[in-house]
């Protein structure tokens, strides 16, 4: 999924079918239904972000074998037992409840109200990290 034609372009000039978001201004929700759509009939999908540099394929491997391998319908990477981030694997049971998301509302909110549910595949501190995200500075008072 993407809103960037040259991303588009990179992916499928290596064989990868791009989801093109052209209304990124409706937030998560829009790419997550544009996605899904395409893959409605499969038994599973796995969204995960491109902004976590640290995330090993090893690691992320383990997820899905993890998920593979159980019966759960719901798993995600995470740090104990509450922190909770990316990628993450939804079973079609689930696929009403994300695409009825709307506004700049992710997959969370679905995986927060299945909480018992989630299967967590543990990964350091360092492979969670959101390279996007800043955390805020304390003042310096000089």
């Amino acid at each position: 999924m993407t809103g960037y034609p040259e991303i588009a372009e990179y992916a499928r000039a290596r064989g990868i079918e791009a989801v093109e978001n052209d209304r990124p201004e409706l937030g998560i929700s829009e790419s997550i239904r544009l996605g899904l759509n395409r893959m409605k009939d499969c038994g599973a999908v796995l969204f995960t972000v491109c902004d976590q540099p640290w995330l090993t394929g090893e690691t992320f491997l383990r997820l899905v074998r993890a998920y593979a391998a159980s019966d759960t319908e719901l798993a995600c990477m995470g740090q104990g037992s509450s922190l909770l981030g990316n990628p993450c694997v939804f079973g079609r049971r689930y696929y009403e409840e994300l695409l009825s998301l709307t506004g700049d509302v992710g997959g969370k909110r679905v995986i927060m109200q299945h909480q018992k549910d989630v299967m967590i595949v543990q990964a350091s501190d360092e492979e969670l990290k959101d390279i996007d995200f800043k955390p805020v500075q304390p003042a310096i008072d000089c």
